[in-house]
């Protein structure tokens, strides 16, 4: 489970790592980027929602993608 003091928003990700909110939306849609979840989603639904990023995820992601 997860901790919602240890989420953020698209807002505070963007400011917090330097990367534009359109390009965050657009590697959601891609399906590459971030890794997020999607809090208050019904399980059979594409819509809906608000999107959250877990910072220990950014900073596992980031790390694993600095040693290749």
């Amino acid at each position: 489970m997860f901790s919602m003091n240890n989420l953020l928003n698209e807002k505070q990700v963007a400011e917090q790592y330097n990367i534009a909110p359109g390009t965050l939306r657009r590697q959601r849609w891609a399906g590459i980027g971030f890794p997020y979840k999607v809090i208050g989603r019904p399980d059979n639904s594409k819509h809906g929602g608000i999107v959250r990023y877990d910072v220990s995820e950014i900073e596992d992601y980031l790390s694993k993608k600095r040693k290749l």
